[in-house]
């Protein structure tokens, strides 16, 4: 019941039943994210990426690349939650103003970095970025006209750095000649 998260990257997460990354329950209070990335989480039944009802808001946020069977990115489940200036699709049923549906263009399943040609860039809204300076690499929160939606900011050559590689395979013993599913993550 209320709350405030500003700057999250959440990524990775699983829920049995709804909001796999992110439940904003505010019945008399408001529950609020301000500038989230929320990516690649899973919901068994609704709201892979955010379930929202009665007062939650969520605000200059990406919640894309989600999955659930209802609601893969988002699920409202009353009038009273807002998206507001954010980037998720589709757009959401109600209380939303200023979203955008593109892809956000991130260059990693659980990198929340923007790439140069996101839409997200200066895409946000400055009068809901108040008290928030830095973003997630505490780097200034603008750097440009407007505020970018989600938890990184995009400056110039803030993507360089070391590569990181992982693969994972979901099974730990087989049979010969047994073909397994792996799974990669290339962030860097």
């Amino acid at each position: 019941n209320g709350g405030r998260l500003d700057n999250p990257h959440i990524a990775g997460n699983a829920a049995e039943h709804s909001g796999g990354g992110l439940y904003l329950y505010g019945l008399t209070a408001r529950g609020t994210a301000t500038h989230a990335t929320v990516q690649g989480n899973v919901a068994g039944i609704r709201g892979g990426g955010v379930y929202a009802t009665y007062a939650g808001r969520v605000q200059n946020s990406i919640v894309y690349y989600n999955q659930a069977p209802l609601g893969p990115n988002v699920f409202t489940d009353s009038a009273g939650p807002q998206y507001v200036a954010c980037c998720t699709t589709p757009m959401p049923p109600a209380g939303a103003s200023g979203v955008i549906t593109n892809e956000p263009l991130l260059p990693g399943a659980r990198n929340p970095h923007l790439l140069a040609a996101s839409p997200c860039r200066e895409a946000g809204s400055n009068v809901l970025t108040v008290g928030i300076a830095v973003d997630v690499d505490a780097e200034p929160r603008t750097n440009g006209a407007a505020v970018d939606m989600g938890c990184d900011e995009y400056w110039p050559g803030g993507m360089t750095g070391g590569l990181s590689v992982a693969i994972a395979a979901s099974y730990t013993t087989a049979v010969v000649d047994t073909v397994l599913p792996f799974t990669s993550a290339v962030q860097g």
